[in-house]
């Protein structure tokens, strides 16, 4: 059903654009009017610094601005009026050793105590500066820098400037930006509108379909319309986020099946075992161990492969927290190499390694590269008959800045058929060849390794002919220095 004008997309994407325009326009006026003050803050500031430097170091040349004759003090106090003759809004004022005033631009004395004054006569720059409101409620800034002779302090000047003019500066500057930006919403509003009731009709097919896929329909996609470019980029990339959705469900439904069946079989096998146990043949030691031993197998069997999936999970979705380093490979395939000998000798099968020298180190995740090759040199070894051998290569890469690495088995090999299958989750070919070594693993074990060669950035493949083995090919990039 259409929906009302005041519900439309149309006219929410136009409240919406004018609302975060005005927000934005506020900050940015608010940020404006902050620094033409601060900017107007910070030159009075420095003027007045470099004033009061002038003077200080006047008053520290002539000792007679602690005179008690009369003439002597008009003296200095005209010279002093001299030095700030160029600034009609600004007034000063000396003070003595005990932050009493003994001369000021001003009519009258102003009393001790002031905080600036403390501060200045006890800080250790010797400087100070506050804003106060004087008596006719204006913003005063006072400046005061201490007056030294041979490390003596013999008095402080103070100087002190109005801030209304640069209040007043401020002020005018942000009401022309408002009047500036009042025309230019204006504008852009009209704008705005126009150009929103183009945008709305693809918005509102996209806001349809998403709802059709969120209540099932993953088959619906948007249709894409050529009159903004924009807005087609985004038609084209919500079909292409559906479509990888819809292969998602659907290999996540393949998992869940495919994990459903693994899981009936070891679970079945312990269901008729304590069956067993319960309907008598518990009270037969021989039989009870036996099904007893066969029971944790397949417990054993059902923690590696839930573990192996959890496993698999973390890589595929990124959460890994495997921390990545620099790693010499040519380590990792000797640690495998001495992990995997013992049992390579009990299946009377030989472990080789050939490691190109100078090769340059890998960035990644030491335990996952290892667990790699440890995955893919179990499988070989596996699956390879008794007297054979397995190889394992390390050398420069076909392609630019890479490492190749091989593992290859004179098994009994992989069907041309079976072969671009083999990295798929829980997919076995035991069916088709026998198998060597210990029992029949979860099925995730070259899932993984093909999930952390791709986090790594790699590529991994193989080759294999029935009756003469396999090999398994590893690209990863090096670390460029």
């Amino acid at each position: 059903m259409r929906q009302s004008f005041f519900g439309s997309v149309y006219l929410r994407f136009n409240l919406s654009h004018l609302f975060l325009w005005l927000v934005s326009i506020l900050i940015v006026s608010i940020f404006t009017g902050f620094i033409i003050y601060s900017s107007n803050y910070w030159q009075i500031q420095r003027y007045l610094k470099t004033l009061a430097f002038v003077a200080v170091h006047f008053l520290e040349q002539n000792p007679d601005f602690q005179n008690e004759d009369p003439v002597k003090m008009q003296s200095v106090k005209e010279e002093i009026g001299r030095i700030f003759s160029s600034e009609a809004n600004l007034g000063w004022t000396i003070f003595n050793p005990q932050g009493a005033a003994i001369s000021t631009s001003s009519e009258s004395l102003p009393s001790a105590g002031d905080p600036e004054i403390i501060e200045a006569l006890q800080s250790e720059s010797g400087e100070s500066e506050k804003i106060r409101k004087n008596s006719a409620g204006d913003n005063i800034l006072y400046l005061a820098s201490r007056i030294e002779q041979e490390n003596q302090i013999r008095g402080v000047v103070r100087l002190e400037y109005s801030l209304q003019p640069a209040l007043q500066a401020a002020r005018t500057s942000i009401i022309l930006f408002f009047v500036l930006v009042g025309s230019v919403t204006l504008v852009i509003g009209g704008l705005s509108f126009i150009s929103a009731k183009n945008m709305s009709e693809p918005i509102e097919a996209i806001t349809k379909t998403a709802d059709q896929i969120a209540h099932g329909d993953l088959e619906a996609r948007v249709a894409i319309s050529e009159k903004i470019p924009e807005i087609a980029y985004i038609g084209q990339a919500f079909n292409q986020m559906a479509d990888r959705l819809q292969v998602q469900v659907a290999e996540l439904r393949s998992f869940v099946a495919n994990a459903s069946h693994e899981l009936r079989t070891p679970l079945t096998v312990i269901k008729l075992r304590i069956e067993a146990l319960r309907n008598g043949a518990v009270d037969e030691p021989e039989i009870a161990n036996r099904f007893l031993a066969e029971v944790e197998g397949e417990v054993d069997r059902l923690s590696r492969m839930v573990g192996d999936m959890l496993d698999l999970s973390r890589l595929e979705s990124g959460l890994s927290t495997s921390q990545r380093t620099i790693v010499d490979m040519n380590n990792i395939i000797c640690d495998v190499r001495d992990t995997m000998k013992v049992r390579a000798e009990r299946a009377n099968i030989s472990i080789y390694c050939e490691v190109e020298e100078g090769l340059p180190p890998v960035f990644g995740a030491e335990d996952q590269l290892r667990r790699m090759l440890y995955n893919l040199v179990d499988n070989s070894i596996k699956y390879t008959t008794h007297g054979g051998n397995v190889r394992i290569t390390l050398q420069t890469g076909e392609q630019p800045d890479t490492i190749l690495l091989t593992i290859q088995d004179t098994g009994f090999g992989i069907s041309a058929e079976q072969l671009p299958h083999i990295f798929e989750r829980f997919y076995r070919v035991e069916a088709t060849r026998p198998r060597y070594g210990p029992p029949q693993g979860s099925g995730l074990g070259l899932s993984i390794a093909k999930s952390i060669v791709d986090s790594h950035g790699g590529k991994i493949w193989a080759t294999s002919e029935l009756g003469k083995g396999t090999t398994f090919f590893i690209q990863l990039p090096i670390l460029k220095v």
